[in-house]
């Protein structure tokens, strides 16, 4: 994809208030190296990173704008906005002044400078809102009961997956009982998770807050709604992604629980660190954001499908109303803010469709009013909001 097109299409995300779009980008425009303006995009990037509050990559994006145009006065004032987030006051007046000096014309960096010369205003200490809860972070399995059982189960899903994916069979009756087999073992796996990380099910908003806070406990409705197809690969991909990093945290419990297998313990963590395991040898929060990556590709695959044979409109619109949920209770447990695993992995699969929609502007419109209508759907009731509610979820 050409740096123009990638660049175009990061000043329209970061138009539109889509920061994280943008910057994606805006990053895709600078893999090019035949790139013209280079350090424009660089700024542009940093821009988009201050508005995500990640003020030390903004400071390195303004550090290689400079470094590659020093004469350019919008760069310094890039560095001197980051360096000033991230305490380092005297730099950031040095930089504002050194914008100033190459643009005598413009007075927001010599007020910029002044703003962080003078001393802070005194302001009593704010309220700390509690810490939301972590919805990247799958909950942990104490060893004991039903851990023996819930290891098979685990074992058998993923041989299901398998045997389903390495069919070469054309007889639609076999491949459509394989496949609910590999998602009735699913199936089962997500209820002994959720009953052995949250115990029995209680009619409490403690209970139920901690259930639906729980990203493997949400793919249980995941798994239930793919039983209403008869196929479906790209469905399958995440729950076994899941599994495997599910079962791998189990293993390594089992193994620490004996001091002769507790070096293998390590080992496992060592080899599958990053990929499936953090350094403590539970789930990696990277698993739970490739997930919603495939699964937010699921859903999009099984919009194709309409054009062929396969299609299935009533798993298509169950699938997305449980899309719809997870980002619902991913904005509610953020306070309202667009976070968490599964609006990043919109983020991401949007950034590369509007640089490829961006070649005709018809169609690039269409889809901004698409992404407007689809992000109204789960944006949450303002406070003080007068009215009824309008129904955001009509199935689930």
């Amino acid at each position: 994809m050409a740096a123009a097109e990638a660049a175009e299409a990061g000043r329209a995300n970061y138009k539109n208030g889509d920061y994280k779009a943008a910057a994606l980008c805006f990053t895709e425009a600078l893999e090019d190296i035949d790139a013209e303006d280079t350090h424009k995009l660089y700024s542009n990037r940093s821009a988009c990173r201050m508005h995500l509050q990640d003020f030390k990559g903004a400071k390195e994006d303004a550090e290689s704008c400079t470094a590659l145009k020093p004469s350019w006065a919008k760069g310094w004032a890039r560095l001197g906005a980051a360096q000033g987030r991230l305490g380092e006051v005297t730099e950031a007046i040095e930089s504002y002044e050194k914008a100033h000096e190459l643009d005598p014309t413009c007075d927001e960096y010599q007020s910029e400078a002044a703003k962080l010369a003078a001393p802070p205003p005194r302001r009593p200490p704010p309220r700390r809102p509690p810490p939301p809860l972590n919805t990247v972070a799958m909950a942990p399995e104490p060893f004991g009961a039903l851990d023996a059982p819930h290891l098979l189960v685990r074992v058998a899903c993923l041989a299901g997956v398998v045997v389903y994916a390495t069919s070469f069979t054309t007889d639609s009756s076999v491949l459509r009982l394989k496949y609910k087999s590999a998602v009735r073992w699913a199936v089962l796996s997500a209820l002994l998770h959720a009953y052995r990380a949250h115990g029995v099910p209680k009619l409490s908003a403690d209970y139920a807050r901690r259930l639906f806070t729980d990203p493997h406990a949400q793919r249980l409705f995941g798994v239930l709604i793919l039983l209403v197809g008869s196929g479906s690969l790209f469905g399958l991909i995440p729950v076994a992604d899941a599994e495997v990093a599910a079962l791998l945290a189990q293993l390594v419990i089992r193994l620490r629980r004996n001091v002769k297998t507790r070096p293998l313990s390590l080992k496992l963590i060592a080899k599958c660190e990053g990929s499936f395991l953090d350094g403590s040898g539970r789930v990696a929060s990277g698993v739970l954001r490739r997930c919603s990556l495939f699964e937010v590709t699921a859903a999009l695959v099984l919009l194709l499908e309409f054009a062929t044979p396969r299609r299935n409109p009533i798993l298509v619109l169950l699938y997305w109303q449980y899309l719809q949920m997870r980002c619902l209770l991913e904005r509610a447990t953020a306070g309202g803010a667009a976070a968490g695993p599964l609006h990043e992995a919109f983020f991401a699969v949007d950034a590369r469709i509007v640089v490829v929609v961006a070649r005709v502007p018809l169609l690039a419109k269409g889809y901004a009013r698409l992404t407007k209508l689809l992000a109204r759907q789960v944006a949450l009731p303002k406070k003080g909001s007068t009215g009824k509610p309008r129904p955001r979820c009509s199935i689930m």
